[in-house]
């Protein structure tokens, strides 16, 4: 694909004016045509890592915006929507300060009971 013209260009890499020998020619040498292409993965590399980072966020984000949908809460819900634990649960329902129901093994909590608990902290 070579010719008899000569064209001058500037690198697209290191941005040195170079003559070409070809109509296509994007680099002035081999160097620099690996350096752009080693930066362009690195550049997609980067891009699927930003793109799996907010897939990571949203997976953890998922879960509790199905629970945040629910009237009742087990207490598992609780530690998952809080990040605390069970214990800290079953404490504050031994002091008497959130009403609960035990229903077939589980403890569970109404939504309104736990904004009652935030409105008595004011």
């Amino acid at each position: 694909m070579s010719s008899n013209i000569l064209i001058t260009r500037v690198c697209e890499h290191c941005k040195q004016e170079f003559t070409a020998k070809t109509t296509i020619t994007r680099f002035c040498s081999h160097q620099c045509n690996r350096a752009a292409y080693k930066l362009k993965v690195k550049e997609e590399k980067c891009k699927k890592g930003e793109t799996r980072i907010v897939q990571t966020e949203m997976v953890k984000v998922e879960p509790l915006a199905e629970i945040m949908l629910k009237t009742f809460y087990t207490l598992d819900d609780l530690s998952q929507l809080f990040g605390l634990s069970k214990r800290t649960f079953y404490r504050i329902i031994e002091r008497g300060e959130l009403p609960h129901a035990k229903l077939g093994g589980k403890t569970f909590v109404h939504k309104d009971a736990i904004n009652e608990l935030f409105k008595k902290e004011k």
